[in-house]
């Protein structure tokens, strides 16, 4: 401990953050995402693969065990997005390619309507992407 009170003190370097983020899935948990952060001041770019936002819970299960109704939830999320000032919807999209790092990431995405690249810089990302039941015949 004597010897680091002898040390210079480390240099600390202050980055500049890019202030929007890159949300990847229109899902209810994207959309939910993409509206609490655009609602706290950030842009957003909110990425989906179809032409479609929701889903699968947001566009095929209309009542869960619990009493919710995931696609009247899509569908109120939904308007909220499409009308929020700091969401960019893009759909028919996929990503190609992440580059950069902490806070300062290029992102290629290719629009599969017209195969059209785009470029968006990013600071933060949100894979939202969803997943689906496995299969197995192991537990039969």
């Amino acid at each position: 401990m004597e010897n680091l009170k002898l040390k210079p003190a480390l240099h600390v370097q202050t980055l500049p953050i890019n202030q929007t983020a890159l949300v990847v899935g229109a899902g209810i948990a994207g959309m939910h995402a993409s509206f609490s952060l655009a609602q706290r001041g950030v842009d957003v770019h909110l990425l989906e693969k179809t032409d479609t936002l929701g889903g699968y819970a947001g566009t095929r299960d209309h009542h869960t065990i619990d009493g919710l109704e995931p696609v009247s939830m899509a569908k109120d999320l939904m308007i909220k997005v499409l009308e929020h000032k700091n969401i960019t919807v893009h759909k028919n999209c996929e990503v190609i390619t992440t580059h950069g790092s902490l806070g300062a990431f290029e992102t290629k995405i290719r629009d599969l309507s017209n195969e059209e690249n785009l470029y968006l810089n990013h600071g933060a990302a949100i894979l939202a992407t969803g997943g689906h039941e496995g299969e197995t015949s192991e537990y039969e």
